[in-house]
């Protein structure tokens, strides 16, 4: 996998624009695997106040970190994707993904900056993620 399958990542994630190595060890890859996406934890919902203003309600769920559908909304405003999670967790190692990148992981999710899409504690791309109803 190469840097250059990201949109004009030269642009956005220079620092990052290499041809990827593979030199991550097995175990690596490993703890990097999800669960069944099928395991799902739980539903919640938050209300959030930004400057002083209620926001709308948002509701999200916690779910098993599914192994295809990412997409992410690149620069210009096109979405890209559908990529599978080996894809997406090689990217991460190699520090494509800024806290303001829109992503989700299933289609039928909303469009949320990548801070917001892992429980605190949870590394990106590892045991769950938050997904938001659209």
């Amino acid at each position: 996998l190469f840097a250059e399958d990201l949109w004009a990542a030269e642009t956005w994630a220079p620092h990052a624009v290499t041809p990827a190595t593979g030199s991550g060890s097995k175990r690596q890859a490993q703890e990097n695997e999800c669960v069944p996406e099928a395991a799902v934890v739980k539903s919640m919902a938050a209300q959030s106040n930004i400057n002083g203003y209620a926001s709308q309600r948002v509701t999200f769920q916690v779910s098993a970190c599914p192994s295809s559908g990412w997409q992410y909304v690149d620069p210009s405003g096109k979405v890209q994707g559908p990529f599978n999670l080996d894809k997406m967790v090689l990217w991460n190692q190699h520090g494509f993904f800024y806290p303001a990148l829109l992503m989700r992981c299933n289609p039928a999710d909303k469009f949320v900056p990548f801070a917001e899409l892992w429980p605190p504690g949870i590394p990106p791309f590892t045991i769950q993620v938050l997904r938001y109803s659209s």
